[in-house]
């Protein structure tokens, strides 16, 4: 749902910002409107394909772009601002589903296209992506924190890998009582392993290191000049959307292939 928006007092404030071009008033603006901004994310669903601050960001720039070009002769403010934010979105999302055309993220659809399944459904690799799963390793030896990644493992297999990054850890959170770092933590040394035992079933394409724009992605360049194109390629395979603190913990070799002393993650 989007708060209930005033059309007056932003008309105002576009006014106050037409006569003088005073940019407190376009900044008031802007805050004005940022309720429409997170409303319409929020309903349509588009943190399924990327994360809500890199979008809010996004649209909160074209917004700041936009809004001194307004015309109230044409339509009310909160269409354009509505039209805007909603064409800003689409775009967005899109190109964040090109990059995951390349790069693993959590989804279904994604999980799919490594394995090449067939148009229809096949329960048969599905199961084989689940039994390769099951022969996680990590180097983690505390009970408590080995019991909390066999619960990200069956939730993410549970739920097609759909919920993100921050969803599971809220969870984690919760359940085990752990602090929101720590469950993260755990959630992307887990993935980091799904990812590692799921790898081989697609080919690595080298990376555009111009197409690593994201917070999370920028750090890994710094490491380019120390691995070859396809192990530069596997690492950020690896490490979409994962914290690169972790690169920082642990050695590149780990990160890419693995922890010398770890065990199995279940015991069947």
């Amino acid at each position: 749902m989007i708060a209930y928006f005033c059309e007056e007092e932003a008309l105002r404030l576009f006014n106050r910002y037409r006569e003088n071009e005073d940019p407190a008033a376009l900044d008031a603006l802007v805050r004005f409107c940022m309720p429409i901004i997170v409303g319409i994310i929020n309903r349509r669903n588009s943190t399924l394909f990327e994360n809500f601050d890199e979008l809010f960001s996004v649209a909160l720039q074209k917004l700041g772009k936009i809004l001194p070009r307004y015309n109230p002769a044409r339509g009310r403010l909160f269409s354009y601002v509505t039209k805007a934010t909603e064409r800003v979105l689409i775009t967005a999302v899109i190109s964040a589903r090109a990059r995951n055309a390349h790069f693993l993220a959590n989804g279904y659809e994604l999980l799919e296209a490594m394995v090449s399944l067939p148009a229809q459904e096949d329960h048969s690799e599905i199961k084989k992506i689940a039994c390769r799963i099951a022969r996680l390793k990590t180097p983690r030896t505390d009970p408590a924190e080995r019991e909390i990644q066999r619960t990200i493992v069956r939730m993410l297999l549970d739920t097609d890998f759909a919920p993100p990054r921050h969803k599971v850890a809220e969870v984690l959170t919760k359940i085990y009582r752990v602090s929101p770092k720590e469950s993260r933590k755990l959630y992307d040394i887990t993935l980091l392993a799904i990812r590692r035992e799921l790898l081989d079933e697609r080919r690595l394409r080298p990376v555009d290191p111009s197409r690593l724009i994201h917070v999370q992605a920028k750090p890994l360049l710094r490491y380019r000049s120390r691995l070859s194109p396809l192990e530069f390629a596997r690492l950020v395979f690896l490490m979409k959307s994962l914290a690169p603190i972790l690169i920082e913990e642990f050695s590149l070799g780990e990160i890419l292939y693995g922890f010398a002393s770890e065990e199995p993650l279940f015991n069947a």
